[in-house]
């Protein structure tokens, strides 16, 4: 007999290392959220299918994190962004490692000063 099993994954192991990170660096301006906010900037914490959601205000930012994965992570991931409604969503290309991730939260928290990260 064969028995399937479900295999259950979630992503809160890997935002319990990021987060123990940014605040070993002393980084407060995030907070973990289920719901995207229309007020700041926020990331998925689907590591495969990454978006990042700009809000209106933040618009011009896009440039900016495209800059920056283009300089950081090489040539080979690309950033495409298509408004929805009143936000901006910029898809990354391909897969991204959990250290890229760790550096593009902190870049984003630089750039506007706080991100909510999206717990999917």
């Amino acid at each position: 007999m064969i028995i399937l099993r479900t295999k259950l994954y979630s992503n809160r192991v890997m935002l319990n290392r990021i987060t123990e990170k940014l605040d070993k660096e002393g980084i407060q301006d995030y907070e973990i959220s289920s719901r995207i906010p229309k007020d700041v900037v926020s990331i998925n914490s689907d590591l495969g299918n990454l978006k990042i959601y700009l809000p209106l205000d933040y618009e011009y930012n896009q440039f900016d994190i495209d800059n920056f994965v283009r300089n950081t992570f090489g040539n080979q991931i690309r950033t495409s962004v298509k408004q929805d409604r009143d936000i901006f969503v910029i898809s990354l290309s391909t897969r991204i490692n959990e250290i890229q991730y760790y550096k593009l939260i902190k870049f984003i928290i630089e750039l506007t000063e706080f991100i909510t990260i999206i717990d999917n």
